[in-house]
């Protein structure tokens, strides 16, 4: 499984050069494959944390998330078909203005809202790559690289909650 340096970085505190560390990995019988810094392939985009969900029609939710001092006035809101986003929890968020690839972030007018974003997956941000696969089972799914003890996809969204509201996931990538 491949982890940004900055999530290694949180879990063991340490600040070897990327030789020693690969070294010290493979020394206590993890595999370490050799460091290649890729570059992020987005900007603009936040951690933010949702406070609010309402239905917004029948396709989906309007939720209101706090990104601090990321984007004026500090909330934005956001249109989504995803139902399950939790209240409380933080989610990394592109704003207007920002870019995945080659997709511009602009406001969406809904006629009694404006979108200012969207949420971001992992696989959208190139944290981990989503493959459908067929379980023992016989049922299908995703895999992300994080699976539970059945296999299956724990998440598609990373985990932000050590992340400060407003901090800019680039460059925390980036900085380590």
């Amino acid at each position: 499984m491949q982890v940004p340096l900055g999530w290694l970085k949180e879990l063991i505190k340490h600040d070897y050069d990327l030789q020693t560390l690969q070294d010290t990995l493979t020394s206590i019988g993890l595999e370490a494959e050799p460091f290649t810094p890729e570059p992020v392939d987005f900007h603009g985009v936040y951690i933010g944390k949702v406070v609010s969900r309402e239905k917004a029609d029948d396709r989906g939710f309007v939720y209101k998330v706090d990104v601090g001092s990321a984007h004026e006035p500090g909330q934005v809101a956001i249109f989504s078909t995803i139902p399950d986003l939790e209240i409380g929890v933080k989610y990394p968020v592109a704003v207007t203005g920002g870019r995945i690839g080659e997709l511009e972030i602009t406001e969406r007018e809904y006629p009694t809202f404006t979108s200012q974003g969207k949420f971001c997956c992992s696989t959208e941000l190139g944290l981990t790559k989503l493959e459908f696969v067929e379980h023992t089972d016989g049922t299908v799914g995703w895999s992300d690289g994080l699976e539970d003890p059945d296999g299956r996809a724990l998440s598609i969204f990373p985990d932000c909650s050590q992340l400060e509201i407003g901090t800019d996931l680039a460059h925390w990538l980036l900085d380590d």
